[in-house]
């Protein structure tokens, strides 16, 4: 590894740029370590806290249902309340399980507590009865009816006014479950009625049949005492332990909470802290491999532009043993084949200016785009020398028809009117020809037509004369006669 970094330190870019690198990747895994460790810890504070919170959401609802079960009497809602706090126990189990805060195992305690509690209230309530004619209410309301139609059956208006007012007290009592205040009214009002009983007028019998329906009576009422004053007992208890229960979940929410901001908090700086590192010394070497390659790849590039502005004799280290020495040597070869191509080609020039259109370059010495240079540049002084060659060519052509043409010319002028052009020629020399030639024709017919005419009034003269001569002769004859 120690060799690795020397040679990358001082070696090719491709060495640096590996350790730089390896240097980055060791630096990324360390980032992504430390970044994993943090987010275990910031995933455990949100896997508590949502396990606190959905405990906390449960108990609840567990609430809601036994606050409906008590004020509705409806028997569905146990069902609710029983699976509200399964639900609560099985996230506190495993907020136990997780940690060695203590405090989940005291919330499942108290559960524990509160969930028998409750039960023991729905027992209690369902024994008092869920309504009038049920449990210990049914029982006191079939106790008062017998005790009221055996007072009925007896005709004592004074002993009814009894039952009316032990009804009072009971009611008063249902309404307001104040047993101390209403029992002792109900206890002295049964007195009453069991004093005005002994002291009536009935048989023995019908007192005995009231006074035991009195007493059923009394003892149902006093049993539903004994269960209020338990039901009571027992809706304190779970008050008191729900009551304990819900400041210990708020207290672990809000740790738990605080935990997880604590543990984000600590992962984003670690995160940021180790990612302003890393960067930091991506920087510096960055910086140190930039530094060791601006010398070399300024001197290329000022060859480069020599080259590109025609100076083909710039000159490079191509001793170095680093990429910039092969790119240095690499560039050297491309400046001599220019060089040799240009040599080629201006040997082609030379040639060229001095008359030789034969010239040509070699282009066997050259490969690629070279090699195409050359041969256009063959080519461009093929096509010289076969436009030279086609217009020597023309000019021998124009001067043989130059030379007949004069000579038919200068035969016309002597007189001769048979000289014609009769060479064989192209395009406008041709026509040129032909026309002449038929204006050769023409004018040899006008000539010829003129000496006919002119052989004729000379004929004719002949005639004149001969006929003035012999009018010239009769007339001299006559003049002598």
């Amino acid at each position: 590894m120690l060799h690795f970094i020397r040679r990358g330190v001082g070696g090719t870019i491709k060495e640096k740029l590996r350790l730089l690198g390896l240097a980055g990747a060791v630096g990324a895994a360390s980032v992504a370590v430390l970044a994993v460790a943090a987010l275990v810890g910031v995933s455990f504070g949100f896997s508590r806290e949502r396990q606190a919170l959905e405990a906390t959401e449960y108990m609840l609802q567990a609430r809601r249902g036994e606050k409906d079960f008590l004020a509705r009497l409806d028997t569905s809602y146990i069902a609710n309340v029983a699976a509200s706090v399964a639900e609560a126990r099985r996230h506190l189990l495993r907020l136990e399980g997780w940690s060695i805060d203590p405090r989940p195992a005291q919330v499942l305690g108290l559960l524990d507590g509160y969930e028998a509690a409750f039960n023991e209230v729905v027992e209690l309530t369902l024994a008092r009865g869920i309504n009038e004619n049920e449990g210990l209410q049914g029982a006191l309301r079939s106790a008062i009816h017998d005790a009221e139609e055996l007072v009925n059956a007896a005709d004592q208006d004074r002993l009814y006014r009894y039952i009316l007012m032990l009804r009072r007290h009971e009611k008063d009592y249902l309404m307001r479950l104040d047993a101390e205040k209403y029992m002792g009214r109900f206890d002295t009002g049964m007195e009453d009625l069991r004093f005005a009983v002994a002291m009536s007028d009935l048989t023995d019998e019908a007192k005995e049949a009231i006074l035991a329906s009195a007493d059923v009576y009394d003892a149902r009422l006093k049993d539903l005492v004994a269960g209020d004053a338990d039901l009571a007992a027992k809706n304190q208890e779970f008050r008191d332990l729900i009551h304990e229960m819900e400041p210990i979940l708020e207290e672990m929410v809000g740790d738990f909470q605080a935990s997880t901001q604590a543990w984000t908090f600590v992962a984003g700086g670690l995160f940021l802290l180790l990612m302003a590192g890393l960067l930091l010394a991506l920087r510096q070497a960055g910086t140190r491999i930039a530094a060791s390659v601006e010398e070399p790849l300024e001197a290329i590039l000022a060859a480069a532009q020599g080259v590109a502005r025609g100076d083909l004799e710039t000159r490079l280290d191509t001793e170095r043993e680093d990429e910039f020495g092969e790119i240095a040597a690499s560039l050297e070869s491309v400046v001599d084949a220019v060089r040799a191509m240009v040599s080629e080609i201006e040997g082609v020039g030379r040639g060229v200016r001095a008359g030789d259109l034969g010239a040509r370059g070699d282009a066997s010495g050259f490969q690629g785009s070279f090699a195409h240079v050359v041969d256009e540049v063959n080519g461009l002084v093929g096509s010289l020398q076969e436009a030279h060659v086609r217009i020597e060519q023309e000019a021998a052509v124009s001067d043989r028809f130059l030379s007949e043409l004069g000579t038919a010319i200068e035969g016309l002028a002597e007189r001769d009117l048979t000289a014609r052009v009769v060479g064989s020629y192209r395009d406008d020399f041709d026509r040129v020809r032909d026309r002449f030639n038929e204006a050769a024709e023409v004018l040899a017919d006008a000539l010829n037509q003129v000496q006919g005419a002119a052989e004729h009034v000379s004929a004719a003269a002949g005639q004149v004369d001969a006929t003035s001569q012999g009018l010239a002769h009769t007339a001299t004859e006559q003049s002598a006669s």
